[in-house]
């Protein structure tokens, strides 16, 4: 079936036909989400379905961001288990995150929901179309084009990332984790932060570009 993120009509249909529903597409095209759960939800459905959803980590840039302290260092992690309620917390307060709260808002008895803001991915994934993140290939690009890594302010700021093959398996294991109707996982526990490190300033870089690459 061939559609486009504005066919609510089409996206409401498949979703209440479906079991469980990836929306990998967007982290903010709100017609199609709210689509999705109108149809994931329909008053014929048997049994409650499953919607998971990417999001995006400048969730946790936000108090950054409001007090304009771009690239300053932070002693703050979180941690997808113990800091549910405050990332909860941080998600609700923030009405511009509509689709996350959307997810947040519904009814486990309907819906059961898993959430997962990626950081930077980086690697070569095995999609038919886009097979690159954007932000990797355009930090490396402007790296080389400058003879410097990019930074932001004074550049002590932290940036987690993910490969697309490790993130593919966490989708994976939430696919067999709805398969087999495991609980616990979902809706208000179910915000998962995937990470395989986290990018930081060296104390000094220099790039040797005279070479092929």
């Amino acid at each position: 079936m061939k559609g486009d993120l504005d066919d609510s009509a089409l996206i409401e249909k498949e979703a209440q036909a479906a079991d469980v529903v990836f929306h990998l597409a967007s982290t903010k095209h709100e017609s199609s989400s709210k689509a999705i759960a109108a149809g994931l939800s329909h008053a014929e459905r048997k049994s409650p379905g499953y919607w998971i959803q990417m999001s995006g980590a400048s969730i946790f840039s936000i108090p950054e961001i409001k007090a304009n302290r771009y690239g300053q260092a932070s002693d703050r992690v979180y941690d997808d288990l113990e800091d549910a309620k405050e990332i909860l917390e941080l998600i609700r307060s923030n009405p511009s995150r509509i689709v996350d709260n959307l997810v947040l808002s519904q009814d486990p008895s309907k819906i059961r929901t898993a959430l997962i803001p990626g950081p930077m991915i980086y690697g070569t994934g095995h999609g038919v179309i886009n097979k690159r993140s954007i932000q990797g290939p355009e930090v490396a690009k402007y790296a080389l084009q400058n003879n410097q890594p990019y930074m932001v302010g004074k550049g002590d700021s932290a940036w987690s990332n993910v490969h697309v093959h490790d993130l593919g398996k966490l989708f994976s294991l939430l696919l067999q984790a709805a398969v087999e109707k495991r609980e616990g996982l979902w809706n208000e526990n179910g915000i998962f932060l995937p990470e395989n490190g986290s990018m930081v300033r060296p104390s000094s870089v220099v790039l040797d570009t005279t070479d092929d690459v």
